[in-house]
């Protein structure tokens, strides 16, 4: 057997890009924007593709001026027949395609009961559509060299439901591409395919930064900073070092699996129990936000405090070991003291298990101490958990 310690490429050397090729689709602003510099720094040549071409433009020149090979390609990539002009272009300009960085999206904030026909395909069409058709043309050409990585922007919004915002369309849509990307990865695994999404948190775009500027939009962080245990929104160079590990021979064996890079809100959202509390939609007003978050520490307190039976048990078991070990020293002294050398050799051996208590025929004086200890002990851990419960 090898050892695949001793014989691999040393780890900084399987994260370098050299020689590859990325699209990045939304690569004009925000994250894409991001994803495109990151790609840039480590070696790739990037293709930006946006709907504004002057975005575009922009962020080529920016890599540009960084040394990076960088086109700028304006494309609507809800079409499927510009996706594979998209293609072509790459693969005229570089001769291949080995990374596909489908990122490009659009939120919308309106009541499940609301949500225009209209505006509920507008959503569809470019956060789902529009990746499954940038997957299928980017891996139709990765498949000539049975090597390639893609890499889908989902969100956090696939993993839980936002508060307050009521977002039925953008949180479906992220939910299927995060499906999309575990059925693309099945399918495509023995031909070499590699796909793999990011999920990230609330983070610090431009749209973003114009909403934390409005009164709506302060009230709305005044929500979500309790949810995040790293206490801040990110920034989008927090999302640099996902993209690059997706697309390096570094993650060669992984796909189909979501990078969810929130500051710890998912796990923080479950345990204050508001996966969907809301306040009312006629209003953003501080009181049912207060009294949700109130209920919501209080959930926290009880999961923090509650001990399982199983951990309980165990606790007191070892506690009581301790003591009897204790406790046995203090009986042999007790009956060599009382009934001599000889009597010695009848000591007591007391021993305590999770099921059950044996001790033998000649119960001595410290072997009743121990078994009151061991009750006095059980009885006192069953009365702490209930009061701590409470």
């Amino acid at each position: 057997m090898k050892d695949a310690v001793l014989e691999s490429k040393p780890i900084l050397e399987r994260f370098r890009l050299e020689g590859r090729v990325a699209l990045v689709t939304g690569g004009g602003q925000g994250i894409g924007r991001a994803f495109c510099h990151a790609l840039g720094e480590a070696g790739v040549a990037v293709a930006v593709v946006d709907l504004d071409a002057a975005c575009a433009e922009a962020v080529a020149h920016e890599l540009s001026q960084k040394g990076v090979d960088a086109i700028a390609v304006r494309s609507d990539v809800t079409d499927a027949e510009q996706v594979e002009q998209i293609i072509r272009t790459i693969t005229g300009h570089w001769g291949q395609l080995t990374i596909g960085v489908n990122n490009a999206g659009i939120g919308n904030w309106a009541d499940a009961e609301k949500v225009p026909r209209d505006n509920w395909r507008m959503v569809m069409s470019l956060n789902l559509d529009a990746v499954l058709f940038c997957a299928q043309s980017e891996a139709r050409e990765m498949f000539k060299r049975k090597y390639g990585k893609i890499i889908n922007t989902a969100s956090m919004s696939a993993h839980i439901v936002n508060t307050p915002q009521r977002q039925v369309a953008y949180n479906t849509s992220k939910a299927e591409v995060i499906h999309m990307t575990r059925t693309l990865a099945a399918e495509w695994a023995d031909r070499g395919i590699r796909v793999n999404s990011i999920s990230p948190g609330y983070t610090r775009t431009m749209l973003v930064e114009k909403l934390i500027a409005t009164p709506e939009g302060q009230k709305m962080t005044q929500v979500w900073m309790p949810l995040i245990p790293m206490k801040r929104i990110a920034d989008v160079s927090d999302l640099q070092g996902a993209v690059v590990y997706l697309a390096s021979e570094a993650s060669d064996f992984m796909t189909g699996s979501d990078l969810l890079i929130a500051g710890g809100v998912l796990h923080a959202v479950g345990a204050l129990g508001l996966l969907s509390a809301s306040p009312s939609s006629r209003s953003l007003s501080d009181e049912p936000i207060e009294a949700a978050l109130i209920d919501g520490v209080n959930r926290m307190r009880l999961h923090r405090y509650m001990t399982l039976p199983i951990i309980r048990n165990s606790i007191v078991g070892l506690a009581f070991l301790k003591i009897v070990e204790a406790l046995r020293t203090f009986d042999l002294i007790y009956i060599m003291t009382r009934g001599g050398p000889g009597v010695a050799t009848e000591t007591i051996d007391l021993y305590a298990y999770n099921v059950g208590i044996a001790i033998s025929d000649n119960i001595s004086y410290g072997a009743c101490i121990s078994f009151l200890m061991m009750v006095i002990t059980v009885v006192f851990s069953n009365f702490l958990c209930k009061v701590v419960s409470r």
